[in-house]
């Protein structure tokens, strides 16, 4: 590796982990301080679709400050090569995402309960007809029409994370050791929402850091090896946009009964191990096949 090339990426690397790291703190002091946020998305949703973004805007400036040209081929979307990839990445990987919530259902199944379920009380759903009816509308939602909305979103995180932290790691280190920095700096990214309750609860916060990482670094295998893969940063936007459609309805709010407490580690959601699985058991398939 030329020594001028890994010292620029450097270089470049150092600029935009600042700006992004001042961008984070910035913006979560405005949510951070509150007592009890737990759910960020609806008490302050328009810092969580800001800090989204900044990781992106961090990259232009990066790149304006060290004179880096604005084009970037992997901003093509490459359609008619990606056809299949972009279907996968739509469908089939949110499905893959979901099975670690069946598993952990047929592991724990007094926690499975439709008609208890937090989303059959907010839409008093009282029988099972009333109850598929509604989710034989509301997962198609899911997976086909909520994604659409956080394009946007989703981008201003890959394009950094993917097309700009990892592109510039992988001048210097390998593709699999970039792969594991680019994780782990993604995870600890996370740390101010997770530290207010989100997705773990608010009783053991560091360990929801923890768990973020271990989830962003499984996450960021899928979503590298689909970059690498299709030469395009639209495939993993759309990964990216697909699992959080998926959010607003996770697998708890569906299913399981609102009468248990959940011990959101190990699932059913997405970001739980067992929750995870679907996405882990992906993620080391990608891992051996990076190289390849």
């Amino acid at each position: 590796m030329d020594l001028n090339k890994k010292a620029s990426s450097a270089k470049r690397l150092i600029i935009f982990i600042l700006i992004t790291t001042i961008f984070l703190i910035v913006i979560s002091t405005s949510f951070i301080k509150d007592t009890n946020p737990v759910y960020i998305r609806d008490t302050h949703p328009t810092c969580l679709i800001l800090l989204m973004i900044t990781p992106t805007i961090s990259v232009l400036l990066t790149k304006i400050i060290t004179k880096e040209t604005l084009k970037d081929p992997m901003l093509l979307p490459n359609i008619k090569k990606n056809k299949k990839n972009y279907a996968l990445s739509y469908l089939i990987i949110p499905l893959i995402a979901y099975s670690g919530a069946v598993i952990f259902f047929i592991l724990f199944p007094h926690t499975f309960n439709p008609l208890l379920s937090k989303f059959a009380f907010q839409y008093h759903l009282y029988t099972i007809k009333e109850y598929l009816k509604s989710v034989f509308f509301i997962i198609p939602a899911c997976l086909l029409i909520n994604p659409l909305g956080g394009l946007l979103s989703c981008f201003g995180e890959e394009y950094a994370w993917r097309g700009y932290l990892l592109t510039n790691l992988c001048n210097i280190f390998s593709k699999k050791t970039s792969i594991i920095l680019t994780g782990l700096i993604w995870g600890l990214w996370h740390a101010p929402i997770i530290y207010t309750g989100y997705n773990y609860g608010t009783d053991h916060k560091f360990l929801g850091i923890l768990m973020m990482i271990i989830f962003c670094s499984t996450m960021n295998i899928i979503l590298s090896y689909s970059l690498f893969k299709t030469k395009t940063i639209w495939i993993p936007v759309v990964i990216h946009a697909s699992i959080n459609g998926i959010d607003k309805y996770t697998p708890v709010y569906m299913f399981g009964s609102r009468f248990i407490k959940y011990n959101y580690f190990i699932g059913p959601n997405l970001v739980g191990l067992i929750g995870g699985s679907g996405l882990f058991v992906l993620a080391i398939l990608f891992y051996v096949k990076i190289n390849k």
